[in-house]
């Protein structure tokens, strides 16, 4: 069964989507394994990873890409 799709707008300001941006880029694997359960082989860090890995895409596409 597919799992439902979530769509989560966001109105922040200029600086607060920057500093968004500059967390999902600094964001490492190693700070998912720190973070997520350590007992689900791995399922909920690469959830995490995934879910960074979009929302930094999203700022992307709005120009708010600290690269």
């Amino acid at each position: 069964m597919p799992e439902a799709r979530v769509q989560v707008a966001l109105l922040m300001n200029n600086a607060e989507a920057w500093v968004l941006a500059q967390l999902c880029k600094r964001f490492t694997w190693s700070d998912a394994v720190r973070l997520s359960n350590q007992f689900d082989s791995g399922a909920e860090r690469d959830y995490m990873l995934s879910a960074v890995c979009q929302v930094s895409r999203s700022l992307a596409e709005h120009s708010i890409d600290p690269r």
